[in-house]
């Protein structure tokens, strides 16, 4: 016997009766994880100034000197410099298979998106993924540094 084509699918076989995830749901998940890449980086970045900083404290301190300090203290902070630009370019052309946006710019095209999949959401969408939405939305204009969302707004 031949299934329809639909449920051919990956899903339908891993969840079987239960519909595809909403395009609301989608779409708020790809905000989520471009926002975690951008809290990513930052932690990485101060990671890596704080390791330029011991570096520099270690050298003037006299502890861990030998002839390539001043070199490796150079080198450290060249990649925490360079590493801001050269990540995220990689990770665009990674992820997206396209030409390079900045992060910024994928934060605001996909809060775009989610607003747009939330005012056009079908009547019975889950609670839950309306809360998710939300705080995607909330963490996208903190991470942007964007006043907070009104209540009233939805």
């Amino acid at each position: 016997m031949e299934r329809p084509a639909a449920e051919n699918g990956y899903w339908h076989r891993v969840n079987p009766g239960r519909p595809g995830p909403s395009k609301l749901h989608i779409a708020t998940q790809a905000l989520f994880r471009l926002i975690k890449e951008e809290q990513s980086y930052h932690k990485e970045l101060k990671q890596q100034k704080q390791r330029v900083e011991r570096l520099k404290a270690d050298f003037t301190n006299g502890v861990n000197i030998d002839e390539n300090s001043e070199y490796i203290i150079r080198q450290e902070t060249r990649t925490a410099t360079s590493q801001k630009s050269m990540e995220r370019r990689r990770a665009a052309e990674i992820i997206m298979c396209a030409p390079a946006l900045p992060l910024h710019e994928k934060i605001k095209e996909g809060m775009r998106s989610v607003q747009e999949e939330l005012a056009y959401a079908d009547d019975p969408t889950p609670v839950e993924e309306l809360e998710n939405a939300k705080k995607a939305l909330d963490l996208g204009r903190e991470v942007l540094g964007l006043p907070p969302i009104n209540a009233d707004d939805f």
